[in-house]
């Protein structure tokens, strides 16, 4: 199988906000999300647009989590600079707290530590971000990133039925390939973001923020003999210059900001609508050192983003809750040699989701739910520099279904399954894929303020030609404290 690299939906949001909670429970349940109802499920503005002005209202209960995980991927269906293996571990801490007049408080703290191997010359962090630069040395070697994030966010009612909201993310990360150029990477990022909420009566709840972003990624790739190295700063992927030297410098810096609004209905218990809208804008430059003082842009990279997000959820009988998910995308970039000021690649996706679903209580032990997914891609991709243009319209689906099941009062087990098929897959450019996915959970009380949740999943990818294949595996477990 060819794996076209030119095209990748997953670039855009950078900047996107970290998910606070790991939602152990529907991730067991196979990913059920629009069709059940979940504490991390919510359709407001905070769940479901990122407003963290509403996140007062939508986290009424204080909760303390600690939280081990690790995911890992492997396989030959791989991009040319992705590694054979990535694998992945962390552990997530979560502080939810609400102060009464105070407003409520969030914070949370993870590190993470990965390894890459056998990457291919690589040496971004990111080679497929969508820009057509990479760097590169080489060799082939293992590479491997560690450090933290932290997040604070507070929530607070300033007037009567108006909230304000706001937070602040960091994380840096430090990178070392192990082989010839011994590659050292930091990289640093920070975000920010501001919001309202008012609520009107009759349960309709409007809101709007605003979230920036800045990061920067350093690289330095040198001999430990002082020898002559040999990097390459790729402009598309059949171009390159070669740099030469006992030490190569190249540093990578973005900025962005995505503008947000949400509209919540929540009337009754019976029926619940969101609608989240963004708007965001960023740039990508490619700098690398002129004497020792001057960083000179080689490259540049404009994303342009609007999504919009619907999802509603309608009680139809006292056992059958029915959902539903429409969406749109419209991702827009072009890359730019700065230096002749020539236009390399233009690229636009745009996209629509439909999606139903529902999920049933059996009795009172047993919830089995069930969601099936459209999305109709059109793309569009003119990489000059390379000699490649592609169209492709297509149709992918996907079908999820969960069960969960509790053997007494406070233990819970929980399954799911996914099956995709996918005419065209934008992460990795196969055609005509498929994935099953596996899941497994369980969740425990073990008294009124503590609680354990579980999960583990694992996923095989495949493609109609060559028989390549890329595997998953992810785990997760949860300890929850309601009283701290």
């Amino acid at each position: 199988m060819k794996i076209d690299s030119k095209i990748l939906l997953i670039v855009l949001f950078f900047f996107s906000l970290t998910l606070f909670a790991q939602k152990s429970r529907t991730a067991a349940m196979g990913g059920l999300s629009f069709s059940i109802r979940d504490l991390d499920e919510s359709f407001d503005p905070f769940a479901l647009g990122g407003n963290t002005a509403w996140l007062a209202e939508s986290q009424k209960n204080a909760r303390l989590e600690i939280t081990p995980l690790q995911n890992s991927s492997y396989g030959t269906y791989r991009r040319k600079y992705t590694a054979e293996r990535i694998n992945n571990y962390g552990v997530h801490f979560l502080d939810l707290k609400p102060l009464g007049v105070s407003g409520t408080f969030l914070g949370e703290a993870l590190y993470d530590y990965q390894i890459r191997v056998k990457n291919y010359r690589n040496l971004k962090f990111n080679p497929y971000a969508g820009e057509g630069f990479f760097f590169t040395d080489t060799t082939t070697g293992n590479t491997t990133y560690k450090g933290p994030m932290f997040r604070l966010s507070h929530s607070l009612r300033i007037y009567k039925n108006l909230y304000a909201g706001g937070g602040v993310r960091y994380q840096i990360l430090n990178g070392l390939k192990d082989v010839y150029t011994f590659g050292e990477t930091v990289y640093r990022n920070v975000e920010g973001d501001f919001g309202l909420a008012y609520q009107f009566p009759g349960g309709i709840t409007l809101g709007a923020s605003v979230h920036g972003t800045s990061s920067q990624e350093r690289i330095e790739a040198s001999d430990v003999n002082l020898l002559t190295v040999r990097t390459y700063e790729w402009r598309g992927e059949t171009h390159a210059v070669e740099l030469r030297g006992s030490s190569q410098k190249y540093k990578i810096t973005k900025a962005g900001e995505v503008f947000s609004g949400q509209i919540y209905y929540h009337p009754n218990r019976k029926l619940e609508i969101g609608v989240a809208a963004d708007y965001g804008i960023s740039g990508s430059r490619f700098l690398y050192p002129e004497g020792s003082l001057v960083d000179v842009e080689d490259g540049y990279a404009s994303f342009d983003i609007t999504e919009i997000k619907a999802r509603a959820r309608y009680q139809v009988t006292e056992k059958l809750l029915a959902g539903l998910s429409l969406g749109y995308t419209d991702y827009k970039s072009w890359s730019e040699n700065s230096k002749r000021n020539l236009l390399i690649w233009e690229w636009r996706n745009r996209g629509a989701v439909l999606g139903f679903g529902g999920s049933y209580n059996v009795n009172e032990k047993f919830l089995i739910g069930v969601e099936i997914e459209s999305e109709f891609v059109s793309s569009d991709s003119s990489k000059y520099i390379d000699n490649h243009f592609r169209n492709i319209d297509v149709t992918n689906n996907t079908a999820r279904i969960g069960i969960e099941y509790y053997i007494s009062d406070d233990l819970a087990l929980r399954s799911g399954y996914n099956f995709l098929s996918l005419a065209h897959d934008f992460l990795y450019g196969g055609d005509n894929v498929t994935e099953h996915l596996f899941t497994f959970g369980f969740g425990y009380n073990i008294n009124d303020d503590i609680q354990l949740n579980g999960m583990a999943s694992f996923a095989e990818r495949t493609g109609s030609e060559d028989k390549v294949y890329r595997s998953y595996l992810n785990w997760l477990f949860s300890i929850s404290f309601f009283t701290f």
